[in-house]
């Protein structure tokens, strides 16, 4: 089973003054918890300076992800519905290429996203799961990314520790980005 950092919240995150005035300069607040040489968590905070539908709408466009998301080779939709859809996605993992598929669960009414590996289908990692979950937050959104990704290899700590900690930081900052970038 994975680690997870926190349970997922439904509210929103308690943020002491230090916190919220680095957000609202930009900066994206990480926590990582390592498992073991092959299991880790992390989770990533950041505000967006537009409204939550802006994000909504990047991080629910899984298919433009490569457009603007670190490490990201691609992202397949391989299947949808109503309440989500399946990707096969490559990342460069920097000492590989890692290959899987996930599933996405969209909940519009409560601005979240869930995914898991779709453990059905062969990949290049044991297990992945995690969440993206909005929040409206002193006029703009604020964005909450946890990914806990088992690899089922063993490899070097460093190189663990960045894709856990900068490779969040980088996704969470790319999505912001992307939102606030984008058109009325």
């Amino acid at each position: 089973m994975l680690p997870l950092l926190i349970a997922a919240l439904t509210t929103l995150p308690a943020l002491d003054t230090l916190s919220r005035a680095r957000l609202h300069a930009g900066r994206v607040l990480v926590e990582s918890h390592q498992d073991g040489v092959d299991k880790g968590s992390a989770r990533a905070l950041a505000w967006a300076n537009c409204p939550s539908e802006k994000v909504w709408a990047v991080i629910t466009d899984h298919a433009r992800f490569p457009e603007f998301m670190p490490h990201l080779k691609s992202a397949q939709v391989s299947g949808r519905s109503a309440k989500g859809e399946r990707v096969i996605q490559e990342v460069d993992a920097v000492i590989s290429t890692a290959r899987y598929t996930l599933d996405f669960v969209f909940n519009k009414d409560a601005q979240r996203v869930d995914f898991a590996l779709d453990k059905a289908v062969p990949h290049d990692i044991a297990d992945a799961r995690g969440h993206w979950q909005l929040w409206p937050f002193q006029g703009g959104t604020l964005i909450e990314y946890l990914s806990a990704v088992e690899l089922g290899r063993s490899v070097p700590g460093f190189i663990r520790d960045y894709l856990a900690e900068r490779g969040t930081e980088d996704a969470v900052d790319a999505v912001r980005k992307r939102a606030e970038s984008s058109a009325p």
